[in-house]
């Protein structure tokens, strides 16, 4: 059995936000032996373990992009499964999801404890998905184990566990996830508060002034419970220093960059700055405009073949050329997305990346292009405004991000400042984002 002592952590006597702390001695255990463990006391990890070894009903995780927080799961898990005799079940929004945790999670385990080899620990309860190396349909008696199943299917059948576990848990509604762990002794959710939410069909107008409206992210309600305990990562492997600057007016909680070193060399040997952007003129066919969709795709196939330099783990740099499955371009609708995969598929650049920001968040590639989501627009509908999908498109990147844009972003959300206070925080971020770009070209003057 693990001992509180183990996490480095002495008892809370009330809820209270925590941030990740850096590692300390506090008396309880060396910070080498806590490294040794992979638990570095005041962390994360071992806040973590700490909120549910001692029963607390709920805790969330917010994470930046590119923070770590799949990496911060799978030590979680590890932990819980091999230390404790917890009920553990992992809810997902997606199979897919589901699928690429279990791997991850049964390949790390195997790794630590090859001794175990055929005696999974992971269970894979999701109907009808392919159960990776490592998993199994179901557990052995008395064997302790993860089952990892989707939130719908828990909705609809609550699980009886000790812990339920929501990865990506603001793709999730508060009706979800109160439905799926109403079984449940305690909720843990991680998940980045800069992602689109889930999507909501129906007419939520009823609820808008009420904190724990149905139809709001999971964790933004249950944040709000008596005893709710927060953690926040304060940092991103992904992105540098000018994109967290950026993008910091989307999240509640600072955070800084720890990214190695890393950029990209165009043919002339110039090094490139992480963030640029592309003036392009206002289209006249709309969203679906062929010249702007073939500038966005031309701009991202240029990148293919420059060089990109980096900083590997154990501190040695490395050269190479960008390949097409480096880059990727981000959109906001579905008809600019089909349109600039034909005209990349008539570049011979098949391997590149295209989608929206709905279909590509979660994924990261070197250099990414993303189209204004306000382009095309004259006026502004809730898809526009959405800090998630603005945040998704700017967050893509690990090294390079072109931001193209007509000019008119500016002009268009002033007019929206009144009725949606969000506005304010879309043109901070784009000023960021053009800063490259004189500021009459930015307003459309």
């Amino acid at each position: 059995m693990i001992d509180l002592s183990d996490l480095g952590l002495t008892p809370v006597t009330s809820a209270a936000t925590e941030t990740d702390a850096p590692a300390v001695d506090n008396g309880h255990q060396p910070v080498a032996e806590a490294k040794r463990l992979g638990l570095v006391p005041g962390s994360a990890l071992a806040r973590s373990l700490y909120s549910a070894w001692s029963g607390e009903p709920v805790t969330i995780i917010d994470s930046p992009p590119g923070a770590g927080k799949t990496t911060l799961l799978v030590d979680l898990l590890e932990h819980l499964v091999e230390r404790t005799d917890l009920r553990i079940v992992v809810a997902v929004p997606t199979r897919r999801g589901g699928t690429d945790l279990a791997e991850r999670l049964a390949a790390q385990l195997a790794e630590s404890h090859p001794e175990e080899k055929g005696r999974p620990k992971v269970v894979m309860g999701i109907a009808r998905a392919e159960i990776p190396e490592g998993c199994s349909a179901s557990a052995g008696i008395g064997e302790r184990h993860v089952t990892i199943r989707t939130i719908a299917s828990c909705a609809g059948n609550p699980p009886e566990c000790d812990v339920m576990i929501f990865d990506e848990a603001y793709q999730a509604t508060y009706t979800d996830v109160g439905f799926a762990s109403d079984a449940a002794a305690q909720v843990l959710m991680v998940g980045d508060p800069g992602q689109i939410g889930p999507v909501v069909t129906v007419d939520t107008r009823a609820w808008d002034n009420q904190r724990d409206a149905p139809h709001r992210r999971a964790p933004e309600v249950f944040a709000n419970r008596e005893g709710a305990v927060v953690l926040r990562l304060d940092c991103t492997y992904r992105l540098g220093q000018p994109t967290v600057e950026a993008i910091a007016p989307l999240y509640g909680f600072p955070f800084a960059s720890k990214r190695p070193e890393r950029f990209v060399t165009d043919r002339n040997g110039v090094r490139l700055p992480e963030l640029s952007s592309r003036l392009i003129p206002t289209p006249t066919g709309g969203t679906g405009d062929l010249d702007m969709l073939l500038t966005v795709a031309e701009t991202a196939a240029s990148y293919v073949g420059m060089e990109i330099t980096e900083t590997l783990r154990d501190g040695t740099v490395e050269t190479r050329r960008l390949r097409q499955r480096d880059v990727a371009i981000v959109v906001s609708h579905n008809n600019q997305s089909s349109g600039i995969r034909a005209i990349l598929d008539s570049l011979v650049m098949e391997d590149v990346a295209v989608g929206t920001a709905d279909s590509l968040q979660g994924g990261q590639w070197h250099a990414v292009v993303a189209l204004d989501p306000v382009v095309g627009h004259a006026t502004l509908t809730g898809h526009q405004l959405s800090e998630g999908r603005l945040c998704v498109m700017a967050s893509r990147h690990m090294s390079l991000l072109t931001w193209v844009h007509d000019g008119t972003a500016e002009r268009v959300l002033s007019g929206y400042l009144e009725e949606s206070p969000e506005a304010a925080k879309h043109i901070a971020v784009r000023r960021a984002l053009t800063a490259d770009q004189p500021a009459l070209q930015r307003q459309g003057a």
